[in-house]
């Protein structure tokens, strides 16, 4: 170890007195009139001082990551998502529509790598819609879905997720008009939400987004009528549908609690 250490040593001695003759030759012949031992040491120093920023640079955007890389493998996600929406339309006194819904939906999952969940929820939603002239449709649903959460860092404590879901649901919608009817429904549908979190601790976060922002989808139904002998009818169909333009839950608010491995 010491034969090492002088080795060294030797080799940077020589580099010195390389770059000293350099510097000499260079001075003899431009005539500047200067130390070369003063500029030699002036150069090991800025070349010392621009080594350490590069290093405290590189050190200060690793902290960066790290503290954005929030989500851990192995950590869990506790949380529900509350969505509501509300229109009024008037076409004159008499022909005033109204829609208004509420979902409530708890979930769960786990983070099966860094920034990434898979987990599961469960969903109820009421919805009312229609004419008070004319009739009011009672919406009742329950679901159980699967999705896939993707985080990305945004700026400072912001992060942005996009989530990809199956879903599967049952629900009864009631009308109550001159001829009363009840629809027993079914749907299976594929959607895409994306959204913003921000930690207000560092196991609570909330978060906003557009659910359902695009979504492919199953439905089929069944409607009886309530006060007549009419025979039932039956319904089926598949298509895409986009809250941004549909009646339905649009703009939500939840939370999530993070349970770190």
């Amino acid at each position: 170890m010491p034969a090492i250490l002088k080795k060294a040593k030797q080799k940077h001695r020589e580099k010195r007195r390389d770059f000293k003759i350099i510097l000499q030759h260079f001075v003899k012949r431009t005539g500047l009139t200067f130390s070369c031992s003063f500029f030699y040491t002036y150069c090991l120093t800025i070349t010392k001082t621009m080594i350490k920023k590069l290093l405290l640079s590189v050190s200060l955007l690793a902290l960066v990551f790290v503290s954005n890389a929030q989500f851990k493998k192995g950590s869990i996600l506790l949380g529900g998502d509350i969505g509501f929406d509300k229109q009024v339309n008037s076409r004159g006194t008499n022909a005033e529509s109204t829609s208004s819904s509420f979902s409530i939906s708890p979930v769960l999952a786990l983070a099966t790598k860094e920034n990434t969940f898979h987990g599961v929820s469960l969903t109820y939603k009421t919805t009312k819609y229609g004419q008070s002239i004319s009739g009011m449709y009672n919406l009742k649903s329950y679901g159980v879905g699967y999705f896939m959460r993707k985080y990305k860092p945004i700026i400072g404590k912001f992060a942005g997720f996009l989530q990809a879901g199956a879903n599967v649901s049952v629900g009864v919608n009631d009308y109550s008009g001159t001829n009363p009817t009840k629809e027993k429904m079914f749907n299976a549908s594929i959607s895409i939400t994306p959204g913003l979190t921000f930690p207000v601790s560092k196991k609570v976060y909330l978060e906003t987004g557009f659910s359902n922002i695009a979504s492919i989808y199953y439905q089929r139904s069944k409607t009886s009528y309530v006060t007549s002998n009419l025979p039932a009818t039956y319904n089926s169909g598949y298509g895409f549908s986009s809250n941004l333009t549909a009646s339905g839950n649009g703009l939500y608010f939840g939370f999530r609690v993070m349970l770190s491995k």
